[in-house]
């Protein structure tokens, strides 16, 4: 099976200086050459020593008893084999199913978590490793029903380059193209991306896209969690301008605008909406020609906490379908300095 390449080369930058002597300034005669070669860095990740896709049975004793009160404890290492390049990794647990109409599935009463080391903020130095745990309880209240009921996880580990801006304070998530049926990454494309954002006021963010159709316009979109909460009201605010742009999405059948209120009429589900790009009519951004989408921006969020946010970014073809969309939503403060 295709596995997404879960690299990205980073920029390099050369820097000439000319220097000026005595008061007054150099004057060159002679002109000498240089070829200088640059290639982009590389990261080599394995997980538990192998690389690629691999599948493990997580269960005790004859993998397939789970009794009720069991806690099993599993050790997840990651490591970074390139020796001369730190990389940025995230690992996100998703269950899988199966989810058979009418069965039990394990995932109904069981809880899985990954426990990481304190010191560990998503950075692993050239040819260092990490080691998680990942921890899954069987409660004691599992009744019958689950007898015999079944659970898969996938662990997605998204390795990249070291971004320079996380050392000034900025969070990243990445962005995954997903599955809209079950909502799980769609790992046999080459469809990904990041969203880096600083919690200043104003909020920044620094978008990047790959895999994606070159010269096209694409929507960049922030979304509350959809229940008309103060972050919602604030993502959505009231704004004049609200025709694809900003507001609240009231899910109407066929809406035909954002509305600029919540609309509690069907059960408090208004979700702020911002498209912040910069193309109208859309909030809309144009990919570039080798298919990649960069874009940076700040947006005037009102202080406050904002947590659940979804970040999309969509075709701007009817129905708006997503492309992609962060791998665990964001969550941040919105303080003035």
């Amino acid at each position: 099976m295709k596995r997404k390449k879960l690299f990205t080369g980073a920029l390099l930058t050369m820097v000439l200086l000319t220097a000026f002597v005595g008061g007054g300034y150099a004057i060159f005669t002679d002109t000498e050459s240089m070829h200088v070669e640059f290639e982009a860095g590389k990261i080599d990740i394995t997980l538990n020593g192998l690389e690629g896709y691999q599948e493990i049975s997580l269960a005790p004793g004859t993998f397939d008893d789970w009794k009720p009160g069991d806690h099993m404890e599993w050790p997840i290492t990651i490591h970074n084999k390139e020796i001369s390049n730190k990389a940025w990794i995230q690992v996100y647990v998703f269950p899988t199913g199966p989810w058979d109409e009418g069965a039990a599935n394990l995932w109904d009463v069981a809880t899985f978590s990954l426990k990481k080391p304190d010191w560990w903020n998503g950075k692993l130095g050239s040819g260092a490793h990490v080691n998680l745990t990942l921890v899954v309880d069987f409660p004691l209240s599992a009744g019958n029903k689950y007898q015999g009921a079944q659970g898969d996880l996938l662990i997605l580990v998204v390795a990249k380059q070291w971004r320079n801006l996380m050392a000034e304070g900025w969070s990243c998530v990445a962005l995954e193209n997903k599955d809209t049926t079950n909502w799980l990454p769609i790992l046999s494309d080459d469809i990904e991306g990041e969203v880096c954002y600083k919690t200043d006021s104003p909020l920044e963010l620094v978008v990047n896209a790959y895999g994606l159709e070159g010269g096209k316009e694409y929507q960049v979109t922030l979304n509350g969690p959809g229940v008309c909460t103060d972050t919602d009201e604030g993502i959505g605010g009231s704004p004049p301008e609200v025709n694809f742009k900003r507001g609240y999405w009231n899910y109407w059948s066929s809406p035909p605008k954002l509305g600029t209120t919540c609309d509690s009429s069907e059960g408090s589900k208004g979700m702020g909406v911002w498209n912040f790009g910069p193309n109208h009519p859309y909030g809309s951004v144009t990919s570039n020609p080798d298919d990649s989408l960069s874009y940076m921006t700040s947006l005037d969020l009102p202080e406050g906490t904002y947590t659940g946010v979804k970040f999309l970014i969509k075709e701007t073809t009817a129905g708006f379908p997503s492309v992609l969309m962060e791998t665990e939503p964001l969550n941040f403060i919105i303080t003035t300095p």
